[in-house]
């Protein structure tokens, strides 16, 4: 060996130094070291140069953190136990778990127990890794997890049937599960059935959510993330938002509500509402007559099953409700947190998601229906998007109104240009009158149209002349002290996105409003990269985007902004929403001319964030443009009025209906009462008054009987009786002789003799 390699690399000599055991079993990346031979359990180091560790080189490091053993995140297509942006929301307070799971992600890198390590192979490829392995029950592709429907053609060409076998008992091999042994057949299967429009559902600018049923918070949270991602799931979606400088499609985040109860309102014991007690203390009211364009009305109602079953009251509102929202035209899915196999089946509807229970005792028999069920959360969350985005549509018909509008609008103007085009051809543009005609009518047009200019000139050079300023007003709750404002003037934070419809002039008159602080000495202390702010960019005339910075946003814990806009000292009325990014989509409820607005922004949780803008909006409409769009606004409200005029004025009627239904059968049953009455009164009357001559005649001769009877009384009945009959014989009424027919006084006289 040459001198100089003996120098460049010299024979060092170490002591002798006992090793714990415990150091061979460590982890080998945690040290930073490769292990060139790992030592059996049974072998015992007994000294440094016994365990032969390398230090890694820089090349290796360069490379990967592990040899390429971890496959690329980017590079798998199913999702994989890494990817954890599912497990939390935007909203959660609540960061335990995700403290726990980067345990556990620490304690699955530690090194494998002495008795694996000898069988374990080395890692050699992305696919070995360890870190982005899937799941056993996404091994395979995303159809094996992913529930999709198979189609079937109905009788309406613009709805087909969907349906899919989810689960079976010839799955089992052993005898069959109690769960299913219930329906007694040899044969049980269950099957996910619903109706599927052929048009899908367009996302919507807001979409309410209200869950009946109080389900668990992971089950509302894989559910409302599911229908986002079925609103998400147009096929053609024209709206769009810019995400981190890449234009991604614009959902809707949906907006959550939950019931704590259900109340049945009754009036003359009929029920005729259902009132819904909401979480936040706020109550909602449904009726036959609920308005279809209500403020408080839900776009999709989630009824959730209890594990329990539900007490009779219960029953009998959610009954009630299924009644009062089938009417409405509101759509409703029922789910549970399990199948609730033993409760008692539900109605069978073709265009509702249900789980048919099927069964049958023979395998050359066909399936019977055994009951109908509710789906599960979490067989909800394995339904394609796109099939959900159908079904959505065809139970939410409110909402497809705006596509159709659209649709016929289209075709409208397709057909005025059609007839324009006819019209021209007929009469022919080469004719010198009509040439001159149509001269004269552009004439007729264009100097009013120069005189209205003329006069709205000064209005609109006076209103590009005006500078945007914006000034932002940031303050951190814990490092703020009392006697500092919280104003940040730096040139930073200043609105830089401004409209596209503003014209260079005003992009060159946009300037900075200085923040007056309180103690110019002392300054505010703020620290963008740890608190983060939002940015303002004008969308419209009436709209505007704020989009929070990058700190903020990598933030796990994003907090609810409180969103005030002002104009002339007057709080303006506005709708905003969400997205996904956290980015917020602010909308003017009204329309108003071109003028500056003041936006404040607040949070009222940590990070404490306060800012303001100042943004010019409105439109630069004439009068002719206003007087239009007024007229349309107005036609569509007294139709909105209209309508709902009807719909009370049908729910009165059908009140006073019923009112005048209880009320005549009141009066008959009355008026029946009283003639009963009246001829039980004539009844004894009649009989008293025959009772009456009899009882006077018997005492008027009980009365009498002592002077009747007497023998004078006697003696002087005769002596007129043989008066009357001498009287009779002398007018020949009665015969002398006794042979001849004798009056009833002769008769009298003579027999008592």
């Amino acid at each position: 060996m040459p001198s100089s390699e003996s120098l460049a690399s010299p024979d060092l000599k170490f002591p002798p130094v006992r090793v714990n055991g415990s150091l061979t079993r460590l982890d080998l990346e945690t040290l930073m070291m490769r292990s060139t031979q790992r030592p059996q359990p049974e072998e015992a180091s007994s000294a440094l140069e016994d365990s032969n560790y390398d230090m890694l080189g820089d090349g290796v490091m360069d490379v990967s953190d592990d040899e390429a053993h971890t496959a690329s995140i980017a590079s798998t297509d199913a999702p994989t136990p890494d990817d954890t942006s599912d497990e939390f929301t935007d909203d959660e307070a609540d960061y335990e778990m995700g403290d726990r799971g980067l345990q556990d992600s620490i304690y699955s890198s530690q090194a494998e127990p002495p008795e694996q390590q000898s069988d374990a192979r080395p890692a050699l490829a992305g696919e070995d890794s360890t870190l982005t392995e899937v799941p056993s029950y996404l091994s395979g592709s995303e159809s094996s997890w992913r529930i999709t429907l198979d189609e079937q053609p109905t009788d309406n060409d613009e709805v087909v049937q969907g349906g899919n076998v989810i689960q079976s008992s010839t799955d089992y091999t052993d005898e069959l599960p109690q769960v299913f042994s219930r329906y007694g057949c040899e044969e049980v299967r269950l099957s996910v059935k619903a109706a599927l429009s052929k048009h899908p559902l367009p996302p919507p600018d807001s979409y309410k959510i209200l869950y009946i049923g109080m389900p668990e918070r992971w089950a509302e949270d894989i559910t409302t993330t599911q229908i986002a991602m079925a609103l998400g799931a147009y096929p053609s979606l024209s709206k769009s938002v810019m995400v981190r400088g890449q234009v991604e499609p614009y959902v809707p985040v949906p907006q959550v509500s939950r019931c704590t109860g259900l109340e049945v309102v009754t009036s003359r014991g009929k029920p005729t509402r259902i009132v819904a007690k909401l979480e936040d203390g706020k109550q909602l009211e449904f009726s036959y007559s609920t308005a279809a364009h209500s403020l408080d009305r839900p776009d999709l109602v989630i009824m959730c099953h209890r594990t329990q079953p539900h007490s009779p009251t219960e029953r009998e509102a959610i009954d009630f409700a299924r009644t009062i929202f089938a009417y409405a035209r509101i759509p409703c899915i029922e789910l549970a947190q399990v199948i609730p196999h033993g409760i008692p089946s539900l109605i069978e509807d073709p265009a509702a998601l249900q789980v048919h229970v099927e069964g049958r005792d023979d395998s050359n028999t066909d399936y019977e229906l055994k009951a109908v069920l509710p789906l599960n959360h979490r067989g909800f969350s394995r339904l394609d998007p796109s099939q959900l985005n159908r079904h959505l549509a065809y139970i939410s018909p409110r909402l497809m109104t705006a596509r159709d509008k659209k649709d016929s609008t289209k075709a409208q103007a397709s057909w005025f240009g059609g007839k324009i085009k006819t019209f021209t051809k007929k009469i022919g543009l080469q004719l010198p009158s009509a040439r001159t005609l149509i001269s004269a009518l552009v004439l007729c047009v264009l100097i009013p149209a120069l005189f209205q200019g003329a006069a709205f000139a000064p209005m609109l050079l006076q209103k590009a002349s005006r500078s945007v300023s914006a000034s932002s007003v940031l303050s951190e709750g814990e490092n703020i002290d009392p006697s500092i404002t919280p104003v940040a003037s730096e040139s930073s934070r200043l609105v830089t996105s401004i409209s596209s419809s503003f014209t260079p002039t005003a992009m060159g008159a946009l300037t900075v409003v200085p923040a007056s602080l309180k103690h110019p000495s002392k300054k505010l202390k703020t620290e963008d990269g740890k608190i983060g702010s939002f940015e303002l960019q004008a969308t419209g005339d009436h709209q505007f985007i704020l989009r929070p910075s990058k700190a903020f946003s990598s933030r796990r814990k994003r907090p609810q902004l409180q969103i005030q806009i002002a104009r002339q000292s007057q709080q303006v009325p506005i709708r905003y929403n969400r997205t996904m990014t956290g980015e917020y989509i602010v909308d003017l409820e009204h329309k108003y001319p071109y003028d500056k607005f003041n936006v404040s922004i607040a949070t009222h949780s940590k990070p404490l964030l306060r800012q303001s803008f100042e943004v010019m909006l409105g439109h630069n409409k004439s009068m002719l443009e206003q007087f239009m769009d007024n007229a349309r606004s107005g036609l569509m409200s007294t139709q909105d009025a209209l309508r709902n005029v009807s719909l009370m004025a049908t729910q009165h009627m059908q009140t006073y209906m019923d009112v005048r239904d209880i009320d005549v059968a009141g009066a008959s049953e009355q008026m029946q009462q009283v003639r009963r009455k009246i001829q039980e009164q004539l009844q004894t009357k009649s009989r008293l008054a025959k009772q009456i001559p009899g009882a006077a005649w018997v005492g008027l001769r009980e009365a009498t009987a002592p002077v009747r009877t007497s023998r004078a009384m006697k003696r002087a009945r005769m002596n007129a009786l043989r008066l009357r009959c001498k009287m009779e014989m002398a007018a020949g009424l009665s015969g002398k002789d006794g042979e001849e027919k004798q009056s009833w006084a002769c008769s009298k006289v003579k027999g008592y003799m």
